[in-house]
């Protein structure tokens, strides 16, 4: 909370001046707008590649190492005294994909929520 509070006000004084950043609210050129910049869009065939590569990796990896490899990851997150770098290292070489991994960390950890403050 006290870390989106900070930023909030950095934003703030940026907007008003109070905070110089070179580029951004001083020194700028004069051809320079304020206007968002063009909005990037996907190549279709890029798309199409990517989630095929994606598809033929999990269709050839050796899903009993990937099992192993998140199931060590589990155990290790359940202490607080083990690196997990290793262990997620382990689970890159076994392409275990990043959002197995982050699933296998929140069924140990759970998910953070924000508190609701009023």
């Amino acid at each position: 909370m006290r870390i989106a509070r900070r930023a909030f006000e950095r934003k703030l004084d940026t907007d008003n001046g109070e905070r110089v950043v070179v580029g951004v609210n001083h020194f700028r050129h004069e051809e320079q707008r304020n206007e968002l910049g063009e909005v990037f869009r996907m190549n279709p065939e890029a798309v199409r590649t990517v989630v095929e590569r994606y598809h033929r990796v999990k269709e050839t990896r050796d899903n009993a190492a990937v099992e192993r490899a998140l199931a060590a990851l589990r155990a290790a997150a359940a202490t607080d005294d083990v690196n997990l770098m290793p262990l997620l290292v382990d689970c890159c070489h076994a392409y275990a994909t990043v959002g197995e991994m982050v699933d296998t960390l929140k069924r140990e950890w759970g998910e953070f929520e924000e508190p609701v403050r009023l």
